[in-house]
């Protein structure tokens, strides 16, 4: 969406709702995980992967935030959802790209959705979709402009060598991505591998959301080296460096640390925290006291 201010044009992206916009709460998360405000908490009987928190979780992002598929329950959202893209792909697509055969530009987001949350290449795409790269970049370019999809940059350190450089790719809306991936809620269960993704992805979208409230110039990135450390989230604010990284499950072990561990590392009192977000109900401390697990009822809660 664009509007013009005093001659200048701005673009303002337009999210998703939140899970806390959802549940009509001021979405204060993000505020407190970059002011160190989130607590060490413990419950007894912590679960697994399988248990509540988990199901939980996998209606939040199987459900996703356009407001009209809210509105309805899981069957007629999944139909809602492409009648949605068809009427973008009718029109939008055209004026924003003036794209002559909208069927490969849904054939493009129908492809990006199974590879959500994975790093880009266009080299793949262009192979696997018969396109050429020329193409390939002018149709991902007016995804982006439809707010259809978003490209998190690698994240760069001085202290940090040889970074991975790709971007990562992440469908605009979980909701949107489950439903062109042939995903349900009940895929928790069969699919933790597929879910995974779509996971990372949700946790994306709900961050990104609330960096506009929080603190507009707050910069988010990936982190991926050559020897595969990765890091799905990293928030930079000044000299500041914080890592989130996301995982199906409701137990955090130490090892689950080991990609936050190299950057930490490396940027020194740069860093300021590492998270590990899961679908277990508490809060912790790992042995490396620079991270944190944080349950992702955090996310929707304040």
């Amino acid at each position: 969406m664009t509007e013009s201010l005093a001659g200048r044009v701005a673009i303002i992206r337009l999210h998703p709702l939140t899970e806390s916009e959802k549940g009509r709460r001021p979405g204060l998360f993000l505020g407190a995980l970059l002011d160190g405000a989130v607590p060490v908490r413990f419950a007894a009987g912590a679960e697994g992967g399988g248990g509540q928190g988990g199901r939980d979780a996998a209606r939040r992002v199987v459900a996703g935030g356009y407001p009209e598929a809210v509105r309805r329950d899981p069957a007629g959202a999944r139909q809602w959802r492409p009648d949605y893209l068809m009427a973008i792909m009718a029109k939008d697509a055209r004026d924003a790209g003036r794209i002559r055969d909208a069927s490969q530009l849904e054939r493009l987001l129908q492809h990006l959705a199974a590879f959500t949350a994975q790093p880009l290449n266009q080299s793949r795409l262009a192979r696997d979709l018969a396109l050429d790269r020329a193409t390939v970049e002018r149709y991902l370019a007016v995804l982006e402009r439809l707010f259809l999809i978003r490209r998190l940059p690698a994240w760069h350190h001085p202290a940090v060598p040889r970074p991975a450089r790709a971007a990562k790719i992440h469908l605009a809306d979980a909701g949107l991505a489950a439903t062109l991936s042939g995903i349900t809620e009940a895929d928790w269960f069969e699919r933790r591998d597929r879910f995974g993704s779509l996971l990372e992805t949700f946790v994306v979208q709900q961050i990104a959301a609330q960096t506009a409230w929080t603190d507009p110039d707050l910069r988010l990135s990936h982190y991926r080296d050559r020897a595969g450390a990765e890091v799905d989230l990293v928030l930079t604010r000044h000299e500041g460096v914080r890592g989130i990284e996301v995982k199906a499950s409701g137990s955090v072990r130490p090892a689950d640390g080991k990609g936050l561990r190299r950057p930490a590392d490396r940027c020194g009192n740069d860093f300021a925290g590492g998270f590990i977000l899961h679908t277990g109900p508490e809060n912790h401390r790992l042995p490396d006291r620079r991270l944190l697990s944080v349950s992702l009822h955090e996310l929707w809660a304040r």
